[in-house]
């Protein structure tokens, strides 16, 4: 039995933010080569840069609640925000009449209306399945999130300041339309209890874990204990954003090179986010004379990641947030790194201390620079939770066995 299915997601590849979004790309495609029919409903958001030969299978055309500029944004909340809302909800029921799926599959909904989640819901009774991997359901639109914040230039200050009464009368009048979330997956317990505790209910889940292209990410050995210049080479990969953590590593590396004398040492932080955080971190390096030792290579394509984890010998997985999962986990173990990083959130249920990493508490750079230098003076453990991290990932965190419990679910929902 095949199934026709339309997948709701705010971002899909190259459009991306992390790894939620690369999951939908990599769920989408191999769906369709099990030979379901897909199509992709996304955002609208910088259309210019996508191939316009994928129409048809995918479809940009979803507006954002808010755009990526602040000011402009102001100004969209009196003279668009419902436009904008009743366009995507024509839109939806375009495609459904179109396409005439047989499910509603949401995937990302961060920074699109709540509304349009709720159509689905209406138009698919019992025949909508959530895929959540974010806190999206527990969070307020991001209209309140827009003028709760200061701002950071002073026109955009003055702007919020004010029109926030008169913003606020009108959100009160327009509530948040209320969910049903007949059918939901998570990606981790932890999340799935996160939101629970926080009010949200749910009727039919499945924890299904998140997972990664294994055949991406392939090495034919493990990796040398220390490379043979004797230099510890670190990766950070991720967004550069505050609750990453990523301070973390540079203040441990100080620790590393200016405490314990251990100048042998190098810093890789791949990855974009915020300018001011990145900012930051490159006058911390500064300031505490380790920037000769940091290397920022900015945003690495996914196609080259293998390449990036052979040239390095530790992943650093500093958040300080609760993660919903920690998908570099898994590229990293399958890539023959050692991690050392935090177990917060639903990360703790990829990452097991002295089995496949080392942990260390959250923001604590002493501890992160002492596990690092245990690990060093430790091959034969390293060797240990090297084999036991590429192992797990292989069995528990493959795309096919993802897909599998995915396509399972789907067809129970289907077949009800």
């Amino acid at each position: 039995m095949t199934m026709r299915l339309l997948i709701i997601s705010n971002f899909y590849p190259p459009n991306t933010r992390g790894g939620y979004e690369m999951w939908c790309q990599e769920v989408a495609h191999t769906l369709e080569e099990k030979g379901h029919q897909v199509l992709v409903l996304t955002s609208r958001n910088d259309r210019r840069r996508f191939d316009p030969t994928e129409a048809g299978l995918i479809q940009r055309a979803l507006y954002f609640e808010m755009d990526f500029i602040s000011l402009w944004n102001a100004a969209l909340f009196f003279t668009s925000r419902q436009k904008r809302e009743r366009a995507n909800i024509l839109t939806l029921r375009s495609v459904v009449e179109q396409y005439r799926p047989d499910l509603i599959y949401i995937w990302g909904m961060w920074n699109l209306p709540r509304s349009l989640a709720a159509q689905a819901e209406n138009l698919f009774p019992d025949r909508v399945v959530y895929y959540i991997a974010d806190y999206w359901p527990s969070l307020p639109n991001q209209y309140e999130f827009y003028w709760e914040e200061q701002g950071r230039s002073l026109p955009t200050k003055l702007v919020r300041k004010l029109l926030k009464p008169s913003v606020k009368r009108i959100l009160a009048q327009h509530a948040i339309p209320s969910l049903e979330f007949p059918h939901a997956q998570f990606p981790s317990r932890y999340l799935k209890e996160e939101l629970i505790s926080r009010d949200i209910a749910f009727k039919d889940t499945r924890i299904i874990y998140g997972a990664i292209d294994i055949d991406l990410f392939t090495s034919n050995d493990f990796k040398s204990i220390i490379p043979k210049d004797g230099k510890l080479a670190l990766l950070y990969l991720g967004r550069l954003v505050e609750e990453k953590g990523v301070h973390t590593a540079i203040e441990a590396l100080d620790i590393l090179i200016n405490g314990s004398g251990h100048k042998n040492v190098e810093l890789t932080i791949a990855g974009s986010g915020s300018a001011d955080y990145k900012t930051r971190l490159e006058s911390l390096a500064r300031e505490l004379a380790v920037d000769q030792y940091v290397k920022f290579i900015g945003a690495y394509p996914q196609a080259a990641l293998p390449e990036l984890f052979a040239k390095n010998d530790v992943l650093l997985f500093t958040s300080i947030w609760s993660e919903p999962f920690g998908r570099v986990l898994v590229e990293a173990m399958v890539c023959g790194l050692s991690v050392v990083g935090t177990a917060t959130g639903g990360a703790s249920e990829v990452l097991i201390d002295h089995e496949n990493g080392l942990i260390y508490p959250p923001g604590d750079a002493e501890a992160l620079a002492g596990r690092l230098l245990y690990l060093k003076d430790n091959p034969e453990l390293k060797r240990k939770m090297v084999r036991n991290g590429r192992k797990m990932a292989r069995e528990h965190f493959n795309i096919h066995r993802m897909v599998n419990e995915i396509e399972d679910h789907l067809m129970t929902v289907l077949a009800a």
